[in-house]
């Protein structure tokens, strides 16, 4: 409910989004490190910080960072710099990193490098450019959908690794092609049509 509230706020403009994307940013890590103080381990990890007030922290910090950048502009960063941002942002998910600092550091890294990416073009972004990489990300939500029931069968000892890997594949690709895809066609043709037209005559009217 916050979040679709925040979107609706997010509406009214560039210039008022951006100081309740930042407020939305602070509460989130606030809650974070009063889980963490209340909670330690295994337990908070698994637990709290699956929760939406906790794991929205990384769309508000891209969202945020997002609405700067086109407000201020994006500087010019080396290749360099934005592959040891992520560079840093993977290693933030080691597990004995606190998790508030996972949070702060390793989901703002990530954040800041991907939103930077567009505007510095380099091998960063030719590699990240491959064809395989970009369908890969194509297939991306509905393999992860179905990785979680078969993680836990391999995890319970029901399911040998590469078995649970290649039904986990499977299972993804089949659900693309039969639900994903066919319903992203759909809502475009009878959607995505009209919203470009009233895009189009909003521009037109400037």
């Amino acid at each position: 409910m916050l979040l679709s509230l925040l979107a609706l706020l997010a509406g009214l403009g560039r210039r008022r989004a951006l100081p309740y994307l930042l407020l939305g940013l602070s509460a989130c890590f606030a809650v974070t490190v009063w889980y963490w103080q209340q909670d330690s381990g295994s337990r908070f990890t698994f637990g709290k910080a699956l929760h939406t007030e906790v794991s929205a922290y990384g769309i508000l910090a891209s969202a945020a960072i997002c609405v700067a950048i086109q407000r201020f502009g994006a500087p010019k960063v080396p290749p360099a710099i934005l592959l040891g941002l992520v560079l840093l942002g993977i290693a933030m998910f080691w597990w004995s990193v606190p998790f508030p600092m996972r949070q702060f550091v390793g989901m703002s890294s990530l954040a800041l490098a991907v939103n930077l990416l567009p505007f510095n073009r380099s091998w960063v972004q030719a590699l990240l450019s491959l064809r395989v990489l970009r369908q890969l990300g194509l297939w991306s939500f509905s393999l992860y959908l179905w990785q979680q029931p078969f993680y836990l069968a391999y995890h319970r000892g029901e399911l040998g690794l590469a078995t649970a890997l290649a039904a986990a594949f499977a299972c993804g690709l089949a659900s693309y092609f039969l639900v994903e895809g066919p319903a992203r066609t759909f809502l475009n043709d009878h959607w995505g049509a009209k919203r470009s037209a009233s895009n189009a005559r909003q521009i037109a009217s400037l």
